[in-house]
C-alpha cells in the first residue's frame, strides 16, 4: 500500500502555479512544505514537500496559510528526468490525496472539516455502527460552550 500521513505546520504560504492537461485545459497545482516533528518525540524536524492537484490544490490556495496545522494524507510518486546536462535526476514527490485542519482557528485541537478527494477507507478497523441517539448535555452548561 502506497500511504503517507504527515501531521505538521506549513512553513509558508501554499505556492500556486498552472499546468496545461492532456486535454489543453488549464488546471492548477499547490505545493507546500511542512514542518513535521520526528518520531520519537525528538526535537528535530522533517520538511517534506508535498503537492496537490485539483481540488486539493483549489483547497490549498483557499484555506490554507503559513503556520497552520495539517494532516495530510499522500500517496508517494516517483519519477525521473534529463537535465540541461545530460544528468539524470530521480524524483520523489508526495501528492496529497486529503487533508484536515488539526487546529481551530483559535489555536486549540479540536474537529474540523477536511477535504477528501480521494475514497475514504479505514483499514484498521470497520466503521462504528450508526448511531442514532443524542448525547444528553448537562443543564448547568450555561454560557461557557465553546462554540457558538
Amino acid at each position: 500500500m502506497n500511504l503517507v500521513i504527515f501531521t505538521g505546520r506549513l512553513t509558508r504560504d501554499p505556492k500556486i502555479s498552472h499546468y496545461t492537461d492532456s486535454k489543453g485545459e488549464q488546471k492548477q497545482v499547490a505545493t507546500y512544505t511542512l514542518a513535521v516533528s520526528r518520531y520519537g518525540g525528538s526535537k528535530e524536524a522533517d520538511f517534506p514537500n508535498l503537492k496537490a492537484f485539483g481540488k486539493n490544490a483549489d483547497f490549498a490556495s483557499n484555506y490554507l496559510k503559513q503556520g497552520v496545522k495539517i494532516n495530510a494524507t499522500c500517496h508517494v510518486q516517483t519519477g525521473s528526468y534529463t537535465n540541461k546536462d545530460g544528468v539524470k535526476v530521480f524524483t520523489t514527490d508526495f501528492i496529497v490525496d486529503s487533508v484536515e485542519f488539526c487546529e481551530s482557528r483559535g489555536g486549540t485541537s479540536t474537529e474540523t472539516p477536511q477535504y477528501n478527494e480521494a475514497p475514504q477507507q479505514n483499514m484498521f478497523s470497520p466503521p462504528p455502527a450508526p448511531d442514532n441517539s443524542f448525547m444528553d448535555i448537562p443543564s448547568d452548561v450555561g454560557q461557557d460552550l465553546p462554540f457558538r
